[in-house]
């Protein structure tokens, strides 16, 4: 079990978790200053379950879940300062849906042009395709996944 952290002030937060491989969930931290949030979980394979951080602040989500194999929802997180999500997802299967709902939200947010994000093997379905063109179309992003459901 991870305890709660003070996070309030922390800008950097890169591999923070890196490689905690046994970690299944993490408490709801402050992460609204955090600009680098870069392998933070990296490699974390049994987490399952993440809370609705605020990432507002965040420029680098680079390889943040990459390999968290047992992650299939994530919350509608906010990459509107996200200026690198590469490998975001590397290695994840989210369900069609939260996938889906995930890039719905994302074509909501007033994001940042030429992202390169990668959503792993996650596919989606016709909304979220429709949302995937969006973000290619209107802002210029690179997406790899797993395609059409």
């Amino acid at each position: 079990v991870i305890p709660f952290f003070d996070l309030s002030k922390v800008t950097n937060a890169a591999g923070m978790f890196y490689q905690c491989s046994n970690i299944t969930t993490v408490p709801l931290f402050d992460l609204s200053k955090v600009t680098n949030a870069a392998g933070m979980f990296y490699q974390c394979s049994k987490l399952t379950t993440v809370p609705l951080f605020d990432l507002s602040s965040v420029t680098d989500a680079y390889a943040m879940f990459y390999q968290c194999t047992a992650l299939t929802t994530v919350p509608l997180l906010n990459l509107s300062n996200c200026t690198n999500a590469t490998n975001m997802f590397f290695g994840v299967t989210l369900t069609t849906q939260s996938y889906s709902d995930f890039l719905i939200h994302l074509a909501t947010l007033p994001l940042q042009s030429g992202v390169s994000f990668h959503g792993g093997n996650s596919k989606y379905n016709v909304a979220g395709g429709v949302a995937r063109a969006y973000l290619i179309s209107n802002f210029g992003w690179t997406i790899t996944d797993g395609g059409a459901a």
